[in-house]
């Protein structure tokens, strides 16, 4: 066997191999961790761009009207014609379209004009509205029980330009009733002044009930006039606002819920008094409420 000889000069040129060889692969490790590098930048630059866009599309969702109260208990809401309705605690349902408008609401105060007294209102479950929305309008379809049946009972729908209520117009389906039609006007700020509400009956239109509305440098509602024309007047006093966002501000189609919709907090305290212009006496109320809140700091109104 001849022995291998190898020169100086062969072992210099395998320890430069060698290093090469080193050298590649420190520098295809460096490869690849620079597209590691690259690749998390790139998902980081991403993510940075994305943000803005997500925070956005958050701010975006939480200004989606209307607040969805999925209940509320007849007593949290003014129904100041309406004895009994004061301390009636049965809750009102509502469903809403995937947008956040109102869909349906179930359950509300209607006259009973039987016996059993004292009141001639009472709640039923057996009421049920229906919203429709089409470009500058909402029709609300009041849908009511009867043997089995659902039966259309009165139709109300609401007018609106620049995003305003301007006229509500509620027509009863029995012909032998009265239509009314409310007009709303706004001051320079936007913010409603008065009301007026016409009665049309049988080729008759008149004036029905007009209604002055005021304010605090808040933006609450703190006192509505109101005047039955040739009948009696009216004061409603609002008070005892809370420092809470109002969950139930420019909700539409809810009458009872109504003066709740005009300011930027809750009132706890509320009165009315009917002034007849007759010998007949004065009628009064006065109510107080004290809130629950959730954990976001609204109201509970059940």
């Amino acid at each position: 066997m001849v022995p291998l000889k190898i020169s100086y000069r062969h072992c210099a040129i395998a320890v430069k191999i060698r290093h090469l060889g080193i050298y590649l692969n420190i520098f295809f490790s460096f490869l690849i961790l620079s597209n590691h590098i690259i690749n998390a930048m790139k998902r980081l630059f991403s993510i940075l761009i994305l943000m803005p866009v997500l925070i956005s599309c958050e701010k975006d969702n939480k200004d989606v009207p209307p607040y969805s109260l999925d209940m509320y208990r007849i007593n949290f809401m003014t129904y100041y014609a309406m004895g009994g309705a004061t301390s009636d605690t049965n809750k009102v349902l509502l469903e809403y379209y995937p947008d956040g408008t109102l869909k349906k609401r179930t359950g509300d105060i209607i006259p009973v004009p039987v016996p059993p007294y004292p009141y001639p209102y009472a709640y039923c479950d057996c009421v049920v509205d229906t919203f429709i929305y089409t470009e500058n309008q909402i029709e609300v379809g009041r849908f009511m029980e009867y043997q089995g049946e659902n039966h259309l009972v009165q139709t109300t729908t609401y007018f609106f330009d620049n995003d305003r209520i301007k006229m509500i117009t509620a027509a009863p389906t029995n012909s032998f009733y009265t239509t009314d039609t409310t007009f709303l006007f706004y001051n320079t700020n936007g913010v409603i002044d008065s009301s007026l509400t016409y009665r049309y009956h049988e080729n008759d239109l008149r004036v029905r009930l007009k209604k002055s509305f005021s304010f605090d440098g808040e933006g609450n509602l703190t006192k509505v006039d109101g005047e039955s024309m040739g009948n009696y007047r009216t004061e409603e006093n609002f008070s005892g606002y809370d420092h809470h966002e109002n969950p139930l501000k420019n909700v539409i189609g809810l009458e009872e819920v109504f003066y709740r919709t005009l300011s930027e907090n809750n009132f706890t305290d509320y009165s009315f008094r009917r002034i007849y212009y007759s010998i007949q006496p004065d009628d009064w109320s006065e109510r107080h409420w004290d809130f629950e809140y959730d954990g976001n700091g609204l109201p509970l109104f059940y």
